[in-house]
């Protein structure tokens, strides 16, 4: 019968070797940035509304400003008209950009790929240095998500 300490190393090297790959880390970003999407449907309905909203706004101040060509109104008539569509415009702008920022914030980028590649070679070697009491644990507190993947401070 093989010794428990192998099989434990086997355990540990098989972690190391089949679940921490570059490969394995990409597919977790993509299905985390799949369900943070589903997540906040909300929010991306929310940017579509101002998006809406703007070009609203821009048909308004394009009649107006094709009103104020062809001559059927003054300036003095439509310039307050203009400046509060101007302002709606921006203020609609900004709240779509701090929502759109916000939505992005939130997702894992591609970049982020190789933060998660130094955290699973942090990890690789933890798990290579640990003791074997470390070892032995950490296979279950993985399991029950009692662990920080946070790497070391060096």
């Amino acid at each position: 019968m093989a010794s428990k300490n192998k099989i434990e190393g086997f355990v540990i090297d098989r972690i190391k070797s089949y679940i921490l790959t570059d490969e394995n880390l990409s597919e977790l970003i993509r299905i985390t940035n799949e369900e943070i999407e589903a997540l906040f449907e909300g929010e991306n309905e929310h940017v579509k509304m101002l998006d809406r909203q703007i070009r609203d706004v821009d048909s308004g101040l394009e009649h107006l400003y094709n009103a104020l060509e062809t001559g059927k109104f003054g300036i003095d008539e439509l310039a307050s008209r203009i400046h509060a569509l101007v302002a709606r415009k921006a203020e609609l702008q900004s709240a779509r950009d701090k929502v759109a920022a916000a939505l992005q914030a939130k997702k894992l980028a591609l970049e982020d790929v190789e933060v998660m590649r130094h955290y699973a070679e942090d990890l690789r070697s933890s798990l290579g240095s640990a003791s074997i009491m470390e070892q032995r644990a950490f296979p279950s507190r993985l399991l029950r998500g009692s662990m920080s993947l946070t790497p070391r401070l060096q």
